[in-house]
């Protein structure tokens, strides 16, 4: 199958077939093998000769978000529509309500609860990730459907962090 890769402005033709135990890839010219080993849903081990890579994927907007030693990349298939945004943001992801995780970490702080009214650009969560502190904002106005994560869990790349009800913007909500 092929993909569209985006990194800003560039866009890459992949092509990803399935062998016995992992992937034949090709990018331009270059092709090679990888095996995937998942270790839980959403993230694998992904093996290449002698090296191992940790990959997270999640899929959302018709979009697969995937995240390979910690840069993050989309994959589309051709022609569709491009949803906004640069393919090579690493932020956080609303996907049918649910804000994932843009980068595996510990919560080191959960600044709403259920019910709370949000604006956009409102601080939600603080992930530390390889010891930076991270703001988890909203990327929409809103109330707090629920809270996935507490502070002190682990979150990996992908994983739900609150569900949000995004506000009408005529005011009809």
């Amino acid at each position: 199958m092929n993909y569209e890769f985006q990194v800003g402005e560039e866009t890459t033709t992949v092509h990803l077939e399935r062998t016995g135990d992992g992937f034949k890839i090709g990018v331009g010219d270059a092709t090679f093998s990888l095996k995937a080993e998942q270790i839980h849903p959403g993230t694998f081990v992904l093996l290449a000769g002698h090296r191992s890579i940790m990959a997270h994927a999640v899929k959302g907007d018709g979009v697969w978000h995937v995240s390979v030693d910690g840069r993050a990349y989309d994959l589309r298939l051709p022609g569709t529509e491009d949803h906004g945004g640069d393919s090579g943001d690493d932020g956080p992801r609303l996907v049918d309500g649910v804000l994932q995780t843009p980068m595996p970490g510990r919560v080191v702080a959960v600044e709403v609860k259920e019910n709370d009214r949000v604006e956009a650009g409102q601080v939600l969560i603080i992930i530390e990730s390889m010891k930076m502190q991270n703001s988890i904002v909203s990327p929409v106005s809103g109330r707090i459907v629920k809270v996935h994560k507490e502070t002190g869990e682990l979150a990996s790349f992908g994983d739900p962090l609150v569900e949000l009800e995004e506000e009408d913007p005529a005011g009809d909500a």
